[in-house]
C-alpha cells in the first residue's frame, strides 16, 4: 500500500494541476474574446488597460467566492495579455500560471503559456 501510494499520489496531484490549468486556459481565452468584442464595440481598450479585466469580462479576481485563479489583463491593443495565477490557498492551483498573449484588435492569439503543472 505504501509503494502504491508513493507512486499514485504524485501522479494524481499532477493530473489535478493539469485539470486546473485547463480551466484557466478556457477562462483566459474567454476573457480575450470578451476584450476583443469590447474593442470592436468601443474602438479601443480605453485610455489604459483595465488590469483587473473587469471592463472586459466582469469581476473575476475575487478569491472570497472560492475562485481557483486570479486574472489580470495588461499590455496594449496589439500585445494584449491575460494571465491566470493560481491562488496559493488551493493545492491544485498553487503555482499554476496560464498566460495568453495576442492582438486584441484583430482577435488573434499569439501564444498561450502554461507553467506549474
Amino acid at each position: 500500500v505504501g509503494i502504491l501510494t508513493a507512486v499514485a499520489l504524485p501522479n494524481f496531484l499532477n493530473q489535478t494541476k493539469k485539470a486546473a490549468a485547463t480551466e484557466a486556459s478556457q477562462q483566459v481565452g474567454n476573457i480575450f474574446k470578451q476584450a476583443h468584442a469590447y474593442v470592436l464595440e468601443k474602438g479601443s481598450l480605453g485610455t489604459t488597460v483595465d488590469a483587473s479585466c473587469a471592463s472586459y469580462a466582469g469581476t473575476l479576481t475575487s478569491t472570497d467566492d472560492g475562485a481557483n485563479f486570479q486574472y489580470k489583463c495588461g499590455g496594449s491593443l496589439s500585445a494584449f495579455t491575460v494571465t491566470a495565477q493560481g491562488v496559493t490557498t488551493n493545492q491544485n492551483t498553487n503555482g499554476v500560471e496560464v498566460k495568453l498573449t495576442g492582438d486584441v484588435g484583430n482577435g488573434t492569439v499569439t501564444t498561450i503559456d502554461t507553467t506549474g503543472t
